[in-house]
């Protein structure tokens, strides 16, 4: 920090008369004393000028038409575009790029434009195998519901038998004696009963729901 540190001027360098005058070089006075002076720059003469009788050698010329073959290579030529190409939107000079700016048909002009995306695709077959699972799962079940369910023969069938059983065992109430004195004629009593209130649930529960289904455990039929 502070002012700079300068060498001081020794006294005996001080300014002289005319030192700061600019000198220029004295023209010559013809071509031959600028040549003897040495106006080449380098001390050495330059060679003298061709005579009209001297041959000298020109360089060959092609046939080849240049202004042809400059025209095809332009024509034939890739355009070349500018990695990130910028107008001007504003009398300011407000510069932006093409491309930021949504001025370009940058995804218009993408091979994939206009088609499905390769997820979507995968996304459908995956859901259609599902459903595909889906509709297997429902027949099946379905099957196996059809396969347990009784048909009309065996509806029938099996209602007629436990009619039958009912004449039967309501037959063998009636012979019952009306007197149960004893425990033996109580507890027949009792059991004779209650298979015919068992019967006649069963009778009701066949002619009240046509459709019946079986299954070993009524838990897990659907």
């Amino acid at each position: 920090m502070g002012e700079a540190e300068t060498a001081q001027p020794q006294p005996e360098n001080f300014l002289r008369k005319k030192t700061r005058d600019v000198k220029f070089q004295q023209r010559a006075k013809s071509a031959r004393a600028h040549r003897d002076k040495g106006g080449a720059g380098d001390g050495q003469r330059r060679p003298p000028v061709p005579r009209v009788t001297d041959h000298v050698a020109t360089p060959l010329r092609h046939r080849r038409n240049f202004l042809v073959k400059n025209a095809l290579d332009v024509m034939t030529a890739e355009v070349e575009e500018a990695e990130d190409p910028r107008f001007v939107d504003s009398v300011d000079g407000h510069v932006q790029s093409i491309k930021a700016s949504g001025m370009a048909p940058v995804y218009a002009a993408q091979k994939t434009f206009g088609r499905v995306p390769q997820y979507l695709s995968r996304y459908k077959k995956e859901r259609e195998a599902e459903e595909a699972k889906w509709e297997a799962e429902k027949r099946a079940e379905a099957e196996r519901i059809e396969a347990m369910r009784l048909s009309d023969a065996e509806r029938e069938s099996i209602l007629t038998g436990l009619k039958t059983n009912w004449s039967e065992v309501h037959h063998q109430y009636q012979k019952l004696s009306l007197l149960t004195d004893t425990l033996p004629k109580k507890l027949k009593r009792e059991q004779i009963e209650s298979q015919l209130d068992q019967l006649e649930k069963f009778v009701s529960l066949i002619e009240k729901h046509p459709i019946i289904i079986v299954a070993d455990n009524p838990y897990q039929v659907f």
